[in-house]
């Protein structure tokens, strides 16, 4: 059998040119052991204000030990996005595994979505930054600056 995909609740993670490379899939129950971080949000994909919850993107990056650099984020349609590590770190991204205290279904973007405290900075649910609310994700990785 193959690795676990995210619909098995796992998420792929690997750090490439780090001090300590690695590659594993990390089980959703072990993401939500990990601290977590609560985010208000409103979307245009979902209704109103929502609270979020899952592990703080910044959690994750420096548990691995990774402060920038480059993170490549692919869902399970296979849709892929490059994105600067510190400035997701910055915006407050979090990998969301939780909407409204209900884990989120894959048929409404989970069981991971990359998202974003808009409630309190609107400009990060707007249209130049929307590419970076990635949901249904199954693998991160991590790239050397």
């Amino acid at each position: 059998t193959g690795p676990a995909r995210a619909d098995g609740l796992s998420l792929g993670v690997t750090t490439d040119g780090v001090a300590h490379p690695m590659s594993e899939r990390i089980a959703l129950d072990q993401l939500a052991a990990m601290p977590q971080a609560e985010v208000r949000a409103v979307t245009p994909w979902t209704e109103g204000e929502v609270t979020f919850a899952g592990v703080a993107f910044q959690t994750l990056a420096h548990s691995l030990g990774v402060a920038g650099g480059k993170v490549v984020l692919r869902a399970l349609n296979a849709y892929e996005i490059t994105l600067d590590t510190s400035q997701v770190i910055e915006d407050g991204g979090v990998l969301a595994t939780r909407m409204n205290c209900k884990p989120i279904p894959i048929r409404d973007k989970g069981p991971v979505w990359l998202v974003f405290p808009s409630a309190e900075r609107p400009d990060l649910a707007s249209a130049d930054k929307a590419h970076m609310w990635i949901w249904q994700v199954d693998e991160i990785r991590f790239l050397a600056q």
